[in-house]
């Protein structure tokens, strides 16, 4: 079965069947160009929702207080005052990449289809590892150390995990927080979303809407919940006295949409592992995407090398994610009272 055509192969599927060396370079070049620019733009645009791209090693989070004003008479002088906490954020960054290889029999014999479809192939593994990544970042509750060959040793923290760090509250409280969470069961009686909003609602830079990510396997239970509450389907017409959702959901990170609950809007995510959920504030990212502070070494980028018989068209990522905002999400564990990190999930990855 031939593969869909990749973003700049599209205007030469005329070229398909025709081998690639009958095809001229620039031709080639330029739509394997095009195919990792869309690409780069599609996964930013994708990651925008949890992530902000950084070149920075290291920083301090500034997190905003809920101080007021000072009580006063008609002589005083308001005092100064710190109204920001701060949070130490380091970041990783890996690197990865994939290639082409053809001998002098391959090189001569591809087809443009078979080039198509290997650039496909690479663009599905540079998305799996980006989002194997990026939910480590986020599922795996403890700090680790990152040493980085420039800035030395970087600890990279998970969401609020119970550590020293304390946090402004809203009422103007300040104290350390624990946002992974774990529920033997999604019932009536054991319904997560509530608490994921509370624990979303108590700190000020949590602003509406809040959004839950579920694996596949949880949507059955989800549904099956009282105060469930589904998205409007067009093609279903359901009975006059059943309440269902018909504003947009959201955001674009959910595979399938599904609707509310408990004043969570709540979504499958593919590849999310069984048994988790993680649920956000809409509005500002919760991790940083590291790269490298040259342009031509962000994103998916390729080079290509003739080593005698042999040519590569090699493919390369250097990122890392770390979370900077450690109290704008939950990860929800399902299955027991305490929250475990799922298998191969543990950061750093390998």
């Amino acid at each position: 079965m031939d593969m869909p055509s990749a973003y700049g192969f599209v205007d030469l599927e005329h070229l398909f069947a025709r081998r690639v060396n009958e095809v001229a370079v620039e031709t080639i070049t330029r739509a394997i160009d095009l195919t990792l620019q869309e690409h780069n733009r599609t996964v930013s645009a994708l990651l925008s929702e949890l992530v902000s791209r950084t070149t920075t090693a290291k920083e301090r989070v500034r997190v905003p207080g809920q101080t007021e004003l000072q009580p006063l008479d008609e002589w005083g002088v308001p005092r100064p005052t710190q109204e920001y906490l701060y949070v130490e954020a380091g970041y990783p960054i890996f690197h990865a990449g994939d290639a082409i290889g053809r001998n002098r029999i391959a090189r001569a014999l591809m087809t443009v289809q078979e080039l198509n479809d290997e650039i496909l192939r690479i663009q599905a593994e540079d998305g799996r590892w980006i989002k194997r990544h990026l939910l480590a970042a986020i599922l795996d509750n403890q700090s680790y150390t990152f040493v980085d060959p420039q800035y030395g040793s970087l600890t990279v923290n998970p969401l609020a995990n119970g550590d020293a760090q304390v946090y402004p509250f809203v009422g103007g409280s300040i104290g350390t927080d624990n946002h992974y969470l774990a529920f033997s069961t999604i019932s009536d009686s054991s319904n997560p979303f509530r608490t994921i909003y509370q624990e979303l609602a108590e700190h000020p830079g949590n602003r509406l809407p809040y959004v839950a990510l579920i694996a596949n396997n949880l949507r059955d239970a989800v549904e099956s919940l009282a105060s469930f509450v589904p998205m409007d389907d067009p093609d279903i017409q359901r009975a006059a006295t059943q309440a269902e959702v018909s504003a947009r959901f959201p955001t674009a990170l959910v595979d399938e949409p599904l609707g509310k609950v408990g004043g969570v809007w709540v979504g499958v995510l593919r590849g999310l592992p069984d048994n988790y959920i993680i649920a956000f504030a809409r509005g500002e990212s919760i991790v940083r995407m590291r790269e490298l502070p040259a342009p031509e070494l962000q994103g998916l980028v390729r080079d290509e090398i003739r080593e005698g018989n042999i040519e590569h068209l090699r493919f390369y990522r250097s990122a890392g994610f770390g979370v900077w905002n450690r109290t704008g999400a939950v990860a929800v564990y399902v299955g027991g009272t305490t929250y475990q990190v799922p298998a191969g999930y543990d950061a750093p990855l390998g």
